[in-house]
């Protein structure tokens, strides 16, 4: 005899199940999406275009993530991917956001190794979420940051500093010590 967990899961299982082969029928897709994505969005997203993508993506730690439902179309004649995540456990995920981080890192990593292209394209994640108790998290990654708010807001997620040896000179980098610096770095942490 199945515990009550175990039929819980069935049921979230086959909920799963129903709801990736519904969302497979492009039409089925086109109007959810039409449903549920931003007026903005929808008025220069071209959904006459999305194709369903299948498989899944492995990241750098050799686990497996499913990405449930991918979708290209397009944007102003730029891809976009539009994916789509069918959020089965019985109660919400604070790491949420983390996840979708992750998850979408995947799906640029397969694009650009799949394409040898040098950008990334656009990717819009909905997560579809099915559990007893009301959602109580955030959506927003930023707000899983433990740091002041208006450094958040500044540095995370911006483009990083770059620090081109080749535009600073010679000489100011023998004044400042920079290659002492390096070499007694190297020398420390290296060995």
């Amino acid at each position: 005899m199945s515990t009550k967990s175990e039929a819980i899961s069935i049921v979230h299982a086959s909920h799963d199940h129903f709801f990736k082969k519904v969302m497979m029928d492009t039409r089925v897709a086109r109007e959810f999406f039409e449903t549920h994505l931003p007026t903005d969005l929808l008025r220069i997203m071209d959904l006459s275009q999305m194709q369903l993508i299948s498989g899944s993506f492995i990241d750098d730690l050799h686990k497996e993530t499913i990405a449930d439902i991918l979708f290209t179309t397009t944007i102003q004649d730029h891809l976009t991917y539009l994916h789509l995540i069918v959020e089965h456990q019985s109660t919400p995920d604070e790491l949420m956001p983390f996840r979708i981080l992750k998850y979408t890192c995947n799906i640029i990593d397969k694009h650009i190794k799949g394409t040898k292209n040098k950008t990334i394209p656009l990717i819009i994640p909905i997560v579809v979420y099915h559990g007893k108790d009301p959602w109580s998290y955030s959506t927003d990654i930023k707000e899983m940051v433990d740091a002041p708010s208006h450094l958040i807001e500044t540095y995370f997620l911006k483009p990083f500093k770059l620090i081109d040896l080749n535009k600073i000179a010679d000489e100011t980098i023998r004044e400042r010590n920079l290659v002492r610096d390096c070499r007694i770095y190297l020398k420390t942490y290296i060995q």
